[in-house]
């Protein structure tokens, strides 16, 4: 299931947001920096085949680290697996929960520092999320792979199986005739 026009603006507005308080006032006061050797190509991510589970909806987010922002509005938990086949995130109608005990996991704790509260220190998975989506940076999605396919399996508690399936793809970056 794709996500609808509507969620799918306010992630991107979101991203877009994030990225502008990151860029420096003086570059953007002045426009593009001119750079020498710049990249003629980027790879993005794109999603080729949703998974196949009711409720589940999936948006790339486009950077130069793409992520991945996931949605579930099912009623049973849904577990997206990390690249070892092992439980990563659990949602649920509660939100969405992290296994600390995870290959991935520092990855994940990196990007939101402090999200471990201290009555969850004996426990493997915590609350990142109090609603039913979150977005992070997977590994599967990582411009060091470089150009191919990606996959990111999920299960319900119900037993339905399936995967987030998706592309790398080296595209040209424009090239700029203006100097």
């Amino acid at each position: 299931m794709q996500m609808t026009k509507k969620a799918r603006t306010l992630a991107e507005a979101a991203v877009f947001a994030l990225l502008g308080t990151a860029l420096p006032s003086t570059l953007l006061a002045h426009g593009a920096v001119e750079v020498d050797n710049a990249p003629e190509h980027i790879l993005q991510a794109s999603i080729s085949q949703p998974a196949a589970i009711p409720g589940l909806s999936a948006v790339i987010l486009d950077a130069p680290q793409p992520g991945i922002l996931v949605s579930y509005r099912g009623s049973s938990v849904l577990t997206v697996e990390d690249t070892e086949g092992e439980g990563l995130l659990r949602f649920s109608p509660e939100g969405v929960m992290a296994n600390r005990s995870s290959t991935e996991w520092p990855g994940l704790s990196e990007a939101r520092p402090g999200m471990v509260n201290s009555h969850n220190k004996d426990s493997s998975w915590v609350k990142v999320s109090a609603t039913p989506s979150f977005g992070w940076l997977d590994p599967r999605l990582g411009v060091e792979n470089g150009e191919g396919l990606w996959r990111i399996p999920v299960i319900t508690d119900s037993g339905a199986q399936s995967e987030i399936r998706g592309r790398l793809t080296r595209n040209p970056l424009p090239k700029d005739d203006h100097h």
